[in-house]
């Protein structure tokens, strides 16, 4: 058990656990604010929809590079530190997309906020890690993840809606000011013991040292958590498509009010996440991942086939349920009974999946709706579902014979 988990009691819901739930919804308010009007703000100043697709995953296309540096040098340094930085650069990056008026500038700003999300992400699920029980891990991250829920019920509908109102610009600075509210609750988190530096800043010969060590690839990586991340690529690229270009889309097919697909989205998280997390705590992830697949292609094959506002409703119904409940379970899995002097590895190393996912969903799924249009956009989902499920699958019958085999 981690140490603050013993100095908060063994609660789940302890004043630690409270306090990072916050900064999370700050940054993720902001986040989900500004993300999806990247590519509607790239198209309305005279860009194609694929540059708006390749603008749209550039921050998470450079997270995936930053992942191993992000995951090192968090199991190294104050994680406190790496939060309130990452927060403030996060802010600042935002803010720069606000006066920038070429693709140049705008995806200079999108690399930026790229960088700085690795970071967050990281520190923020190694946090949870530390402040709750070893027993409640999935719960815990199932809760945590709300933040992103909330941030997905409200934030993509404000920023459509502002940006349509006065302009995209006003859409950022509002962002820009969610994510200076998240950088200020960041300075204020009381960290515990544990999520201190493991090491002092080496100088001279120990530099050398460190950064040879810093090379080696089990000190950038941990080994049990890519065959997660493998997975994930598929299930966030289907997700991440679709809510990147859903509103372009929508307006493709002449349909108005598609920012509801994201209060759908984020209503059934609200049920499901924190279902989600108590099921893969009691019963493992395959319990959940695999019944959960099958709603996700649903949702997607219901925004395919019917095109109307009750179709992006139900689609964002069916893959709130679905996907973000195997997210979270996936998320559980990568930090579970993993010791606290590895667990930024482990997050950093599964998080490379996600990001993969993040950055190729808008490249390819703005790519394919603009040769073929908006259904096989959606069918492109449906397909990256089922391939994160036959992913899930084989990888876990291969584990199954590999036992058997050394038996």
């Amino acid at each position: 058990m981690a140490a603050g988990n013993a100095e908060d009691g063994g609660r789940l819901w302890n004043a630690r656990f409270v306090h990072l739930v916050a900064i999370e919804v700050a940054l993720q308010m902001g986040l989900q604010l500004s993300t999806p009007i990247v590519s509607n703000y790239a198209v309305s100043l005279g860009m194609t929809v694929a540059l708006a697709g390749v603008l749209a995953g550039l921050n998470a296309t450079t997270s995936v590079f930053m992942r191993p540096i992000s995951g090192f040098v968090s199991d190294r340094f104050s994680k406190k530190s790496l939060m309130v930085g990452a927060a403030a650069a996060m802010a600042v990056a935002v803010l720069g997309c606000a006066f920038s008026t070429s693709a140049l500038a705008i995806g200079f700003f999108r690399v930026v906020l790229g960088m700085a999300f690795a970071f967050k992400s990281v520190v923020s699920i190694s946090m949870v890690r530390l402040v709750v029980p070893a027993s409640a891990v999935g719960r815990g991250v199932g809760w945590f993840s709300l933040a992103f829920t909330v941030a997905c019920a409200v934030a993509p509908a404000i920023g459509a809606e502002v940006g349509t109102a006065v302009g995209y610009r006003a859409s950022f600075l509002l962002a820009g000011v969610l994510l200076a509210a998240g950088f200020v609750l960041a300075l204020l988190f009381k960290a515990p013991d544990s999520a201190q530096a493991h090491a002092a800043p080496a100088t001279g010969a120990r530099g050398l040292q460190a950064l040879a060590q810093f090379l080696r690839p089990s000190r950038l990586f941990f080994a049990p958590s890519f065959p997660l991340a493998a997975v994930t690529v598929f299930l966030m690229m289907a997700q991440n498509a679709a809510n990147a270009l859903v509103l372009l889309a929508s307006d493709m097919r002449g349909i108005g009010g598609a920012s509801a697909f994201f209060a759908a989205y984020a209503a059934a998280c609200l049920v499901s996440r924190p279902l989600a997390g108590r099921v893969s705590d009691k019963r493992g992830l395959a319990a959940l991942l695999v019944p959960m697949s099958f709603v996700s292609i649903a949702g997607m094959l219901a925004m395919a086939f019917v095109p109307s506002l009750w179709g992006v409703v139900l689609g964002g119904l069916l893959t709130g349920t679905g996907q973000a409940s195997s997210y979270s379970a996936l998320q559980a899995e990568a930090v579970r009974g993993v010791p606290e002097e590895k667990v930024g590895r482990a997050v950093s190393t599964f998080y490379i999946g996600p990001d993969l996912g993040t950055g190729l969903g808008p490249v390819l799924g703005g790519a394919v709706l603009q040769a073929w249009g908006p259904t096989a956009l959606y069918l492109f989902g449906a397909g990256s579902f089922a391939a994160c499920l036959a992913l899930f699958l084989a990888l876990r019958a291969w584990r199954a014979a590999r036992r058997a085999g050394a038996r």
